[in-house]
């Protein structure tokens, strides 16, 4: 079995923790973007969009699937095989018995960090001497 401290995620690559019955990184990247539009049959915006405003949601199946590519990116980067391994099956039934909506959080700045190509939106403002805050009008 791999080293379980190697499986604490890498803020600066954008990597997500997510507790399930231990913690596992998300890994953002292009082609974890495109896995996850193929396997829910839905862009990355319109997952934000429902993760985000509470009003729709994201099903289990499209949950199952956002984890399940993030973990597994996150085992190919450590090449780490038991991360690379992980099947979307048992993920659903951990994300179950952890409480589906318990995981929202990290889902969601999962989904902001590959949609801001890889990195947290807010250090990416800080990096780039932004301010983190939405401008009034």
């Amino acid at each position: 079995m791999a080293d379980e401290a190697s499986w604490r995620a890498i803020p600066e690559s954008g990597e997500v923790e997510i507790t399930l019955d231990r913690i596992y990184p998300m890994r953002p990247s292009r082609r974890v973007m495109k896995a996850i539009e193929t396997g829910t049959g839905r862009s990355l915006q319109s997952l934000i969009f429902s993760c985000g405003t509470g009003r729709e949601g994201l099903t289990s199946s499209e949950q199952e699937v956002i984890v399940t590519e993030g973990i597994k990116a996150a085992g190919k980067e450590r090449n780490d095989p038991m991360l690379m391994g992980v099947k979307q099956e048992k993920i659903g039934e951990l994300l179950y018995e952890a409480g589906l909506l318990k995981s929202v959080d990290a889902l969601s700045s999962f989904l902001m960090n590959l949609a801001s190509g890889g990195i947290d939106p807010t250090k990416k403002a800080q990096a780039a001497g932004g301010s983190t805050e939405i401008p009034s009008q």
